[in-house]
């Protein structure tokens, strides 16, 4: 039906060309173009081209600019991504240095804490060494004193024993003051 109201304007727009002018005339007869049927042609093909435009063309363009929107979207993510990651490589290494250091704080701290641990646990032994030998002065004092207690005690009996038996025997007087005299020097010292 369409093309029927097409062919029916084309059939009466020729009459109108032919009247006009003879040489539109001449050129449709030499290249054997039927103006009716050119003018269906012409709207057919604009409708076809406004069809195709409106339900290809229009979406073909859509969905090339929304996927050169997802590109763009996706690079504009890839450089933030990266971005990120060097800022994150920038913070590992960052905490690292510091761990680093908290580390060797720590290290040195501990080998501070056990240098003055020696140093103290040495002290102590030196002190108790001392001690044990101040003790061992003093043991050895006292056993010196009491050994030469008991030897004055011993020597003292035997001077008076020794004594006791010379004098019971007869002895001068002379030699008799003179023994005890020794004897009672014998005892003092």
């Amino acid at each position: 039906m369409f093309s029927q109201i097409l062919a029916n304007a084309a059939a009466a727009a020729v009459p109108a060309a032919t009247e006009g002018g003879n040489k539109f005339t001449e050129i449709t007869t030499k290249f054997g173009i039927e103006p009716g049927a050119l003018a269906v042609q012409i709207v057919s093909f604009g409708v076809l081209a406004l069809v195709v435009w409106y339900f290809g063309f229009r979406p073909l363009m859509k969905t090339v600019a929304e996927r050169q929107k997802k590109i763009e979207d996706g690079l504009k993510f890839s450089d933030d991504m990266k971005a990120k990651l060097a800022q994150s490589e920038a913070d590992y290494k960052a905490t690292m240095a510091r761990a680093a250091q908290d580390a060797a704080a720590v290290l040195d701290a501990a080998r501070k804490s056990a240098k003055e641990t020696v140093e103290k646990a040495a002290q102590d032994a030196i002190a108790r060494a001392e001690e044990t030998e101040r003790r061992a002065a003093e043991n050895v004092a006292r056993e010196r004193e009491k050994m030469l207690a008991e030897l004055r005690g011993e020597v003292a009996a035997l001077v008076v024993e020794t004594t006791a038996k010379l004098l019971a025997r007869e002895l001068p007087a002379a030699e008799k003051t003179r023994l005890t005299a020794a004897a009672a020097e014998e005892l003092k010292a």
